[in-house]
């Protein structure tokens, strides 16, 4: 036998391991024979399912996934993640998806069903679109919202969802004992809740739909039916606000508890079974209220129109009303202690306004809770409804049951510290008629012509003294209209050569307006992330691209004088939608989501309703051109001339073509920056063209002027810059002059940007006025001839000088003619030597200079010789013994062609005897 040795477990890990041990044994044996495969860990960056695509910035697109048992989304991103998956997204039990996060680090959009298996974590929030139903399976938690389109709402027994649920079309049904923690609405599905189930806040339906509770279900907070349907709860049920429907019953379960008031506005009974509770007032208009035995309300039981109240054995309330009567339509007084009470008249004990067909929700009961009032635009009517309040907080139903009451409605300036009854009015009141058949609300309508940024609804009833004076709780702007941004800047792009055309850095003016007369004033902030640039690859249609240069006004006064701004780049800015904005001035709505602060699709700028609401934000709506701009001008720099003989010192003859000036040249604005934007088809200025520089030479002898090289400049834009290479030559003079020091200037121009003054570009270069200089030879025909060869310039002595600076000439020997042979001397007798081409050294052919090869005997004659310095050929000359056509030297710049005589055998020399002494 082996044995094995192992560490020592401390007390802690065996008692872990136990419990590891006895979970595994407590398993069904149906779960040990299919356990899940290996779970898979996903991670948001980096691991991700198969289908899924980093867009980055934290946004991620996936198809439609199946997670199996147990597998993982794990975000290892500290800023928010946004998934959207295009398909339905159903996973196995045990998944968990940001378990150890919080909320606001993940939300789930998908675009079609979503299921999560039993037992499973999800910390998110969760939206489906179009009709993808949401199924959150028994056991399983969702800490954020839910919100469908037209899908269902499905939790099973006992899932949790930590925030809110709400649903266009779609039902929402809660299994027993399933618990929501923030609100339920739907606005034409229903709403189911199991036994035990629990709704932390609110329920409602906005148009059409039923609420349903089952036994010993729980809601926190008020059931609000707005449209045709019913309210039932089992026994036990408990709703810790209040109950309203408009036209359909509200049924209660024995021994259910309504700490609010129960209320059917229009048409439909009130049942309260056996036991049951209702701490504030029971109401109907049309329909018949019954208190079953025992049953208690400790408000009023009314009845505003027709039918009967009946109160079963031992039940209590405290008064019971008809409309314009006692309470003769009571059918059985057996409960009631004491007897029938007459309704009296009740006085409101305060106003309410709110968005018409708005949920009212009672402040008095709960302080979070709030009724608000949306965004306004000037210059449009919009309706507010008002709403007679109980000292409770309740509705009053009854409010002008025995006659109409007027009452006046106006709106304040909020901006003030004085209390809301002592403002004044900033328009003209509304009176406001209420009647019966109102049962406490009532809408009014409103328009304004002036812009405020924070108003209240004042409301003030004058049928009781003291006079009730009451304000909406809830403060509201009423916005302009979407800024049209005004600019003398109006070049029709992206054209680089339409007009008005802006120097860059230069002013331009710009204003933003809103409706005329509206009183706003408003300060629009500038936005950079909002510019854009045109692309400088092309201009027939507008497409960004380009750099975005500055745009000195980062805020403008709206409705006044436009101002004067500067823009330091050229081409075009364009200003997306919300580039100039205020942000500030709905403060009182944006910062609590009565108005859009959606960027999306530029939902914030509107000044169109959108769902009910105007956007929070005052801007442009429209985009925006801004240009042409083009540069201020052009600068040098980095300027360097270069001879076109560098050996010694450096020099250039008159009349020869290529000394060099290199340097840099860039686009500038007026405030001498460079404008990346001129390349492309924004930059004019044709570098190859030699007339744009605006070279000139100075002093130029008489008769010489500047011209191009035989090679035109090079150059290319790139950013707002060029590299330049610009060849030149300064003609010959008219007479012989001395050594020349020039200095080359430059005044670049496109044809719009203007030139400036002259800029050198390089340093004072050497011109010197030169010439060939070959004379006569004459010798034996048994030996070779030097010919003497060299090139000479003239100095301010008076005359030619060797010049020994000139080491860069070329001579092609070839380009000797040959001709006028006389005597015995005959062609190719004798030849030209060296052959080729030859660079002069110090002015001379290097060695043993320029010779004529011995002719022999009976060859005696003479040749004349010419230096053809000319571009085109001419003539003939020996350079082998053939005679072949002289070439052209294409030396100009040493004007007439040097011509001399060699001579062999014909002349003797005068010497007869010399003696040397050593």
């Amino acid at each position: 036998m082996t044995l094995i040795s192992a560490p020592l477990l401390n007390a802690g890990q065996i008692a872990a391991a136990l419990r590891r041990l006895w979970l595994w044994l407590a398993l069904p044996w149906f779960l040990l024979v299919a356990l899940p495969a290996q779970a898979v860990v996903y991670t948001f960056p980096g691991a991700l399912p198969v289908g899924c695509v980093d867009n980055s910035g934290g946004n991620y697109t996936c198809g439609a996934l199946t997670l199996a048992a147990g597998d993982m989304f794990i975000l290892s991103s500290s800023n928010p993640v946004n998934i959207t998956f295009n398909g339905a997204l159903s996973t196995g039990a045990g998944v968990l998806i940001n378990s150890a996060g919080s909320t606001a680090d993940l939300k789930l959009t998908i675009k079609a069903a979503f299921t999560l298996g039993s037992n499973s974590t999800l910390n998110a929030q969760v939206q489906t679109l179009g009709s993808g139903a949401v199924t959150i399976a028994a056991g399983s938690s969702v800490s954020g919202s839910i919100s469908t389109e037209t899908g269902n709402v499905t939790l099973g027994a006992p899932a949790t969802v930590g925030g809110s649920i709400s649903t266009i079309t779609g039902f929402v049904v809660l299994g027993a004992g399933a618990t929501v923690g923030g609100n339920v609405s739907t606005v034409t599905g229903y709403v189911s809740l199991g036994a035990y189930a629990t709704v932390n806040g609110a329920i409602s339906t906005a148009s059409a739909g039923y609420v349903v509770l089952g036994a010993n279900a729980k809601v926190g907070d008020t059931i609000t039916v707005s449209g045709a349907g019913y309210v039932t709860t089992g026994d036990s049920a408990t709703v810790s606000g209040s109950i309203s429907t408009v036209s359909d019953a509200v049924t209660l379960g024995a021994n259910s508890k309504v700490s609010g008031s129960v209320s059917v506005s229009q048409t439909g009974a009130v049942t309260l079974g056996a036991s049951a509770n209702v701490g504030g007032n029971v109401s109907t208009v049309t329909g018949a209220t019954t208190i079953g035995a025992g049953g208690t309300v400790s408000g009023q039981v009314s009845m505003n129109g027709t039918g009967d109240i009946t109160i079963g054995a031992g039940g209590k309330v405290y008064a019971v009303c008809c409309y314009q009567k006692d309470a003769s339509c009571v059918t059985d007084n057996s409960g009631i202690t004491p007897g029938p009470l007459v309704c009296l008249a009740s006085a409101p004990a305060n106003f309410e306004c709110m968005e018409t067909g708005a949920n009212y929700s009672n402040g008095i009961g709960n302080p979070l809770l709030r009724n608000p009032l949306f965004t306004k635009l000037v210059g449009t009517s919009f309706k507010l409804d008002v709403a007679v309040l109980n000292t409770d907080g309740s509705i009053e139903t009854t409010y002008a049951a025995a006659s109409n009451k007027n009452v006046t409605v106006e709106l304040v300036d909020d901006s003030s510290g004085n209390s809301c009854s002592t403002r004044t009015a900033i328009a003209p009141p509304q009176i406001l008629s209420f009647s019966s058949s109102d049962a406490g609300r009532k809408t009014t309508a409103l328009n304004l012509n002036s812009v405020h940024a924070s108003l209240r609804c004042r409301v003030t009833d004058t049928n009781q003294s003291p006079n009730i004076v009451g304000c909406s709780t809830d403060s509201f702007s009423v916005r302009p209209s979407a800024v049209d941004l005004l600019t003398s800047a109006t070049a029709m792009s992206p054209s680089a050569s339409s007009t008005p055309a802006i120097k860059a850095g230069t002013s331009f003016t710009l204003g933003g307006r809103t409706q005329i007369g509206d009183s706003y004033t408003g300060n629009l902030t500038l936005d950079t992330r909002k510019l854009s640039a045109q692309t400088t690859v092309q201009n027939t249609t507008v497409q960004s691209g380009g750099v975005v240069g500055v745009l000195s006004s980062y805020s403008l006064s709206t409705n006044t004088a436009a101002v004067n701004t500067t823009y330091n780049e050229v081409g075009y800015l364009y200003l997306a939608p919300g580039a100039y904005r205020d942000d500030t001035f709905t403060t009182v709505d944006s910062t609590q989501g009565d108005c859009i602060t959606s960027t999306t699709n530029d939902n914030n700028l509107s000044d169109t309703l959108i769902g009910g609401q105007y956007g929070c934000s005052i801007g442009n709506r429209t985009a925006v051109s801004l240009g042409r701009f083009y540069p201020d001008h052009f600068y040098i720099s980095a300027a360097m001339l270069t001879a076109t003989c560098t050996v010694h010192t450096a020099f250039s003859y008159f009349g020869q073509d290529g000394f060099t000036t290199t340097f840099n040249l860039m686009a500038y604005s007026a405030i001498n920056g460079i404008t990346q934007n001129y390349t492309g088809v924004f930059a004019k200025f044709d570098l190859t063209n030699y007339a744009n520089y605006g070279f000139s030479a100075a002093p130029l002898p008489a008769g010489s002027n500047l011209a191009s090289s035989i090679t035109p400049p090079a150059g290319s834009w790139r950013n707002g810059i060029a590299s330049v290479t610009a060849k030149h030559q300064i003609s010959r003079p008219t007479m012989p002059t001395p050594e020349t020091l020039m200095t080359i200037g430059a005044t670049p121009t496109d044809g719009e940007v203007p030139p400036g003054a002259a800029t050198t570009v390089g340093n004072a270069t050497r011109l010197r006025y030169g010439r060939l200089m070959m004379k006569n030879a004459y010798g034996s025909e048994l030996l070779a001839l030097p010919v003497p060869l060299e090139a000479q310039y003239w100095v301010s002595a008076g005359y030619y000088v060797t010049h020994t600076d000139d080491s860069c000439t070329v001579i092609p020997i070839a380009s000797i003619k040959m001709e006028n042979y006389l005597k015995q001397l005959n062609a190719c007798k004798t030849q030209l030597y060296p052959q080729g081409n030859v660079t002069l050294q110090a002015g001379k052919i290097p060695g043993a200079g320029l010779l004529l090869t011995k002719p022999g005997s009976s060859n005696a004659g003479s040749v004349d010789l010419v230096v053809n310095v000319g571009v085109t050929t001419n003539g003939n000359t020996c350079v082998a013994a053939m005679e072949s056509t002289a070439s052209a030297a294409r030396i100009p710049w040493f004007g007439t062609n040097p011509r001399s005589r060699a001579t062999f055998g014909i002349y003797k020399s005068s010497l007869i005897y010399r003696r040397e002494n050593y």
